[in-house]
């Protein structure tokens, strides 16, 4: 029979059989939509890395998928913690702005470290915002987040 006329249920059971063919059925199934979501989160240069990074992680955790049923609604919330993961890794790697490039009236990181921040009461600093800790506390809250305010509060860190 072929892949397409079979359920997501039907070929993760066989992709856990040893049956790799079954795991492209799904890729093909859900490769437009998993693209969709990477560039709705924000990603765009590193679309594809997003994507394939994504299945890979969907590939290696397959066997903790507890409903075969639920694959695709998984597979896309993958897809959308690693386009998050993506845009704070650039955003770490490239720091705050030098500043030539802020605009008029925007705050230094050292006048920023100075002025209330609305992750304060979450025992976030301005000052500290660059630490690996903090960050790994950020992305845990954002991803507790409804989809759509996650990826906000990480576009704006």
């Amino acid at each position: 029979m072929r892949l397409r006329f079979q359920s997501d249920s039907d070929l993760v059971k066989k992709a856990l059989a040893d049956q790799p063919e079954a795991f492209e059925g799904l890729v093909l199934r859900y490769q437009k939509k998993a693209f969709a979501i990477a560039r709705s989160v924000g990603v765009r240069g590193e679309v594809d890395d997003v994507v394939q990074e994504a299945f890979l992680r969907a590939w290696r955790e397959l066997r903790n998928l507890r409903t075969p049923t639920s694959f695709g609604p998984w597979l896309l919330q993958i897809v959308r913690n690693a386009a998050r993961e993506q845009l704070l890794e650039r955003a770490v790697r490239q720091g705050p702005p030098a500043a030539a490039e802020r605009e008029v009236g925007e705050a230094s990181p050292a006048e920023a470290a100075t002025v209330p921040s609305p992750l304060l009461p979450l025992g976030i600093s301005a000052s500290r915002s660059r630490s690996k800790p903090t960050r790994d506390r950020c992305s845990d809250l954002c991803a507790s987040l409804p989809s759509r305010q996650g990826s906000c509060v990480i576009l704006m860190t």
